[in-house]
C-alpha cells in the first residue's frame, strides 16, 4: 500500500527488517481516541521500531543502490525537552559514520 506522496525515491520501513539484539516492533493495536494518542499513529504504516539500549539494531539492504535518507523520532526527556542521542550507520558491516539524533 503507497503511503504518502508518489516519489521516485525507493523507501524501506526499518520494521520489514532485521531486527538484533532485542529491538522490537511497536504496532497499533489500540482503537485511535484522539489524533496522537498513540506514537503509532505518527508512523507510516502504523508501527515502529524501538530501539531501547545500545547495541540494538535494525538491519535492511539497500537494493536501489541509491544515498539513504535516514528518518527518525526521539521522545522527550522525564522533564519535557530532546534527548541527544546517536545512530551509528553502518554499510556491509563496516562502521560508516555516527547520525546525530535529537
Amino acid at each position: 500500500m503507497q503511503i504518502g506522496a508518489a516519489t521516485p525515491l525507493t523507501s524501506y520501513e526499518v520494521e520489514t527488517g532485521t531486527l538484533a539484539d532485542r529491538a522490537t516492533t511497536i504496532s497499533l493495536t489500540a482503537p485511535r481516541t484522539t489524533k496522537f494518542s498513540n506514537p503509532q499513529l505518527e508512523a507510516s504504516g502504523l508501527s515502529y521500531v524501538h530501539l531501547a539500549a545500545m547495541w540494538q539494531k535494525a538491519t535492511w539492504t539497500n537494493n536501489a543502490g541509491k544515498n539513504i535518507n535516514v528518518r527518525y523520532s526521539t521522545p522527550d526527556s522525564s522533564v519535557g525537552g530532546s534527548i541527544t542521542s546517536t545512530l551509528n550507520l553502518y554499510v556491509n558491516g563496516t562502521f560508516r559514520q555516527a547520525l546525530n539524533v535529537n
